[in-house]
């Protein structure tokens, strides 16, 4: 079959128009889609001349020319809708029922869930003395010291992690597992709360995101109410029942791992989140910072005051942990003695998400 002059030619201007698209939509519209790949995007490098500038210059367009937010989004629309995979798989994987699973090796994810992450006995010892000799210091000044695990979302579910994920798990145990097993061995007082089988007896209420490396405010809640009972022993406090809270959903349609495959919202992910509100609100002044967040609760009955050094999953925890002190902080960030100083808290708490343990 012959290709008429006329076919070629409209190939032609086709294939010029699409690479010129970018500039064309610059020159006459400087609107854009918002990126949404939850990362920084590179600046623009010094121009003082040497052998990579031209390298540099490239790596900034490639990042910033018009229509690469829009190329971006349909790219991952096409790579679902057609093959059901991720745009960016070697930082998000799409499981089972279109859950979306961390898998970064640069965050941990990876090494956590593969359990490749495992401690060497050297690097045992030592994590044992760093927290031995935090929690002596700590006891000289009349503060407990309490180390809390939450657990990953493939650690809850891991029915939904793709099968040739679940191929690569190299060891039967995790490195929290690993590392309260050491402390039990060596009979290290200092206990590590890990609410992993109290989740799990929960789980089919929902307890983590489907687009979202984090847990809901459900899932917030039952670790709240295991940890609460765990240590009523040093905070002296039981949890909230939950009647106190009224219960209702709503439907989400973003996530931060949406994001990173680019896609701001998509209803190719759908799903129904569970909203906890206390029936008989709580008057609580709040003074949020950048790594800091004081919450300051009058009515509370506890007079302690308790220190967390957190990550991200603490912060649905926030809204359960201030009912109960006059004074709580959260500060986003690893153990620094200096605040301790400063604050000098009744409780100090580390509260971490499995993958940053």
């Amino acid at each position: 079959m012959r290709v008429s002059r006329l076919h070629i030619i409209s190939y032609c201007i086709l294939f010029f128009l699409v690479l010129l698209s970018p500039t064309l939509k610059s020159t006459f519209n400087s609107s854009s889609t918002v990126n949404c790949e939850n990362r920084s995007l590179k600046a623009f490098p010094n121009l003082a001349w040497n052998d990579s500038i031209l390298q540099e210059l490239g790596a900034y367009y490639e990042e910033h020319f018009s229509l690469r937010n829009e190329f971006t989004y349909w790219q991952s629309v096409l790579k679902v809708t057609v093959f059901n995979s991720s745009s960016n798989p070697k930082d998000v994987q799409i499981g089972r029922s279109n859950w979306l699973f961390p898998t970064s090796k640069l965050d941990y994810s990876y090494g956590s869930y593969t359990h490749r992450d495992l401690l060497t006995s050297q690097e045992l010892k030592v994590f044992r003395k760093i927290h031995v000799d935090r929690k002596k210091l700590l006891e000289k000044r009349n503060c407990k010291y309490l180390l809390v695990v939450w657990p990953n979302k493939t650690t809850i579910y891991p029915e939904y992690v793709p099968r040739h994920l679940q191929w690569m798990v190299k060891d039967t145990i995790s490195k929290v597992e690993q590392i309260i097993r050491y402390f039990q061995s060596t009979k290290t007082a200092i206990p590590i709360i890990y609410p992993k089988h109290f989740l799990c007896k929960y789980k089919n209420e929902r307890l983590y995101l489907k687009n979202d490396t984090h847990w809901n405010l459900l899932g917030a809640y039952y670790g709240y109410v295991y940890f609460m009972k765990h240590t009523s022993s040093v905070i002296g406090e039981k949890p909230k029942n939950r009647k106190e809270f009224k219960l209702s959903y709503k439907l989400n349609q973003t996530g931060d791992l949406l994001e990173i495959m680019g896609m701001c919202s998509s209803n190719l992910f759908p799903e129904k989140i569970p909203q906890l509100k206390f029936r008989k609100q709580v008057k609580i002044f709040a003074t949020p910072n950048d790594i800091s967040y004081k919450q300051v609760n009058p009515s509370a009955k506890s007079n302690k005051k308790v220190l967390f050094f957190r990550d991200s999953y603490t912060r649905n925890l926030i809204p359960y942990f201030s009912q109960h002190f006059k004074e709580s902080y959260y500060y986003w960030q690893d153990y620094d003695q200096k605040i301790v100083d400063s604050l000098r808290p009744d409780v100090v708490v580390v509260s971490k998400v499995e993958r940053y343990f």
